[in-house]
């Protein structure tokens, strides 16, 4: 004990004071430096400090500290590295999900670019072609507006069986189009129930569409009596 404290007392005061002094260093790097690993850190420090390491104990006890500082780093090498495994593993699955999407978007912008429009202007058709026998319609002739709706189908698709009364707007979707098309959005659908007369199917003059309307003189006591 005496000896250790005469090697205590042989220390230089100065540079053992100089110890407790912390150097700041305000100067900036011109890159991140590298991060140097805990254990080099103080082992390096313990290097520094060799000449006041004085006895076999104090000896002993800094490599008891690098001993287990080493274990602490193995492990945590082997945490890192298989955190790392997963953070490699959950970009290559981020890449494909990507991967995946764009595709997807190249496909939808091809398919897009597939669509025609040619010829999708609605074409007017006089109110008399209503007239026509519905039969004919159903014969597949251009010249009329409608056709039945059980003939609807899009390309390299088959239709339904709808009734045949259901007709179809060539506006709508004309049978002749070739290639993809959008459909648009119903918006006027007709109750058409024509009589099979031939001598109702010819429209009235004014005259004598309120001729045909006018009531019996039974009809108008039941409406002035309903409105009493």
């Amino acid at each position: 004990t005496r000896s250790a404290d005469a090697a205590v007392m042989a220390l230089p005061l100065r540079r053992s004071l100089k110890l407790f002094d912390e150097h700041i260093d305000f100067s900036l790097e011109a890159s991140v430096p590298d991060p140097i690993p805990f254990e080099a850190k103080l082992r390096e420090m313990l290097t520094a400090h060799d000449e006041f390491i004085l006895t076999p104990a104090q000896h002993e006890s800094g490599h008891s500290l690098m001993s287990e500082v080493a274990a602490f780093a193995l492990v945590s090498e082997s945490g890192n590295l298989d955190t790392e495994q997963e953070r490699e593993q959950e970009q290559e699955q981020e890449k494909e999900v990507k991967s995946r999407r764009d595709q997807q978007v190249e496909v939808e912008k091809f398919v897009e670019r597939e669509y025609s429009r040619h010829q999708e202007r609605p074409k007017p058709w006089p109110v008399t072609m209503l007239a026509r026998d519905l039969h004919e319609a159903g014969a597949g002739d251009d010249g009329h507006p409608f056709y039945p709706l059980r003939d609807h189908s899009l390309l390299l698709h088959s239709g339904l069986p709808f009734p045949s009364p259901l007709l179809l707007s060539r506006n709508y979707y004309n049978p002749a189009w070739s290639g993809l098309r959008r459909l648009k959005n119903v918006i006027v659908v007709v109750e058409w129930a024509p009589s099979a007369d031939p001598a109702r199917l010819a429209l009235l003059t004014d005259e004598e569409h309120a001729a045909a309307a006018r009531l019996g003189d039974r009809q108008e006591a039941a409406v002035l009596r309903a409105h009493e």
